[in-house]
């Protein structure tokens, strides 16, 4: 019976293709730009009154720019995407072009339109807020890479580069970014505190690549997983994750506030199960990807909110 026989409403074609557009987006991934662009915010707030209208653009830049990302990647890894038979909620990109419930164009233009409201951001940066040295180059480097990521000349992530580019991306450069839209120099804590996140955000990058290698290999792109296969990435995850802990120590005794060091020991247990998932999984047997990947999320995640969380402790403390 139709959804008219029936009486069931219909959704409006405009609605409908409103709604792909957005879940082209995966707004979800949007939080991880706001708490490590939180953490440079909240570092620099330790020394000098915070600017919250320089704050408010600088979040605006890097939000743009990491929408720009999700709408670049489903359009630049469509074939990958299609030939993929594992996807999950966070990996195989957002499935609205393999599906195709828009047209490739749709999400080229948003990419372009996207791109162009970061250079205006930007440039207002430049022109008119009152920043560190460096931020705004800073910035426009964040969204050459973040375009690079997968679309051409260098298609980093097809090239093997995806982890190394996302963590110095999102990983450093965006807490680096908050620390700079707050004016001044940048402090030794804020350059420490981003070893770790950059760290995580290599290591969950390999996790979220692992259920796209089969589609990945199909397209052609020479991921980490596809060159090294998935035994060896797994050491190769698990060894970023130890050297994600293994650098808290030096860290504290180069300067990074203790409390931020003790928040990032309290994330040992996720990082354990993510571990253990990695290499004792049921992924590993033919099982899904999804509680690896999840896992993989949750631990960068909860080691990035260590890091706000011990830096805001640093402040109500005084």
């Amino acid at each position: 019976m139709s959804a008219a026989a029936s009486g069931a409403p219909r959704a409006s074609p405009l609605l409908a293709s409103l709604s792909a557009l957005a879940r082209l987006g995966r707004f979800r991934f949007l939080a991880g730009g706001v708490v490590l662009y939180g953490l440079g915010t909240v570092l620099a707030a330790r020394t000098r009154p915070l600017n919250l209208m320089a704050y408010a653009i600088g979040q605006c830049a890097i939000t743009t720019t990491q929408l720009m990302t999700h709408y670049a990647n489903d359009y630049f890894d469509l074939r990958a995407d299609r030939a993929n038979p594992t996807p999950t909620k966070w990996s195989g990109g957002s499935r609205v072009l393999a599906d195709g419930q828009l047209s490739p164009k749709v999400a080229w233009n948003a990419t372009l339109l996207l791109a162009a409201v970061s250079l205006v951001l930007d440039t207002w940066i430049l022109l008119g807020i009152h920043v560190s040295p460096g931020t705004p180059l800073l910035l426009l480097v964040v969204l050459i890479l973040s375009f690079e990521y997968s679309g051409p000349p260098l298609c980093l992530h097809a090239r093997s580069l995806g982890p190394l580019t996302a963590g110095l991306v999102v990983g450093a450069l965006t807490p680096l970014a908050g620390f700079g839209m707050q004016g001044g120099a940048w402090s030794r804590e804020s350059l420490l505190a981003v070893v770790p996140t950059m760290l995580a955000q290599f290591a969950m990058i390999l996790v979220l690549d692992f259920p796209d290698a089969v589609g990945d290999a199909k397209a052609g792109k020479r991921t980490m997983v596809v060159r090294l296969g998935r035994a060896r990435t797994t050491r190769v995850c698990v060894g970023v994750m130890v050297a994600t802990y293994a650098s808290v120590p030096l860290l504290a005794w180069a300067d990074l506030p203790i409390p931020m060091a003790a928040a990032l020991v309290l994330t040992v247990p996720a990082g354990i199960w993510l571990a253990w998932t990695l290499l004792r999984g049921t992924w590993r047997r033919g099982g899904e990807f999804a509680p690896l990947v999840w896992r993989g999320v949750l631990w960068f995640t909860l080691v990035s909110l260590a890091e706000v969380a011990g830096a805001l402790a640093t402040i109500v403390g005084r």
